[in-house]
């Protein structure tokens, strides 16, 4: 009798249980997107509201300008060139004002003239030199720095100081009186630095000849 080996065959069932392994995702992201799509809701919210308030300032300007555009012109307004020549050529207006050396200036306490614009002196020399029949009154100020004697002595040095310069361009000296006026006619603050500058100037007023 033969021995038979028994096999011990393992039934294999078919399907095999599976565990499905869930990964565990983090908590913070269920919160992180609603709170990125809010973010950006608010940039875009921020950027039309911007937009829009660019265009309603653009529409209102052009409506209603603002008081510095429809403020009349000062008599300080245009260059000095342009006044002396329209003086020359008939305007007659300029006579009764003075019209200030824009291109000139002084540092505090100095009758040192300091020019921004050497050409417009030149101009203002060859205009005067072609009308050889006009006086020219120059007139000093200072601003409110030190005391008022001081002020007027240094403004009319200051007119001095404008005087001696066209002469040497040429503009007879006999034509050409100077005086000073201290502070007394600011034209602007003299609470500021930058107003104080505007104050130390030089203008000129022209008279028609004898």
């Amino acid at each position: 009798m033969q021995d038979e080996k028994k096999v011990n065959t393992k039934t294999v069932d078919p399907v095999v249980d599976q565990k499905i392994i869930k990964k565990d995702r983090p908590g913070w992201l269920l919160w992180l997107l609603p709170l990125l799509a809010l973010l950006l809701l608010l940039i875009w919210f921020m950027q039309h509201h911007q937009n829009d308030s660019q265009t309603s300032s653009q529409t209102t300007n052009s409506i209603h300008p603002s008081a510095a555009a429809n403020k009349a012109p000062d008599a300080d307004s245009g260059s000095a060139v342009d006044k002396i020549n329209a003086w020359f050529a008939g305007d007659k207006n300029a006579e009764s004002g003075w019209i200030t050396l824009d291109s000139v200036r002084f540092s505090s306490g100095s009758a040192e003239l300091i020019t921004d614009d050497s050409a417009q002196l030149e101009k203002i020399a060859g205009i005067l030199n072609a009308h050889s029949e006009a006086r020219v009154v120059i007139r000093g100020f200072a601003d409110a720095t030190g005391p008022q004697w001081l002020n007027e002595n240094l403004s009319a040095e200051r007119a001095g100081a404008v005087r001696a310069w066209l002469v040497s361009h040429h503009v007879n000296d006999d034509r050409l009186s100077i005086d000073g006026r201290g502070a007394s006619a600011p034209v602007a603050s003299n609470a500021t630095e930058l107003g104080r500058e505007k104050n130390r100037r030089v203008a000129l007023k022209i008279q028609p000849g004898n």
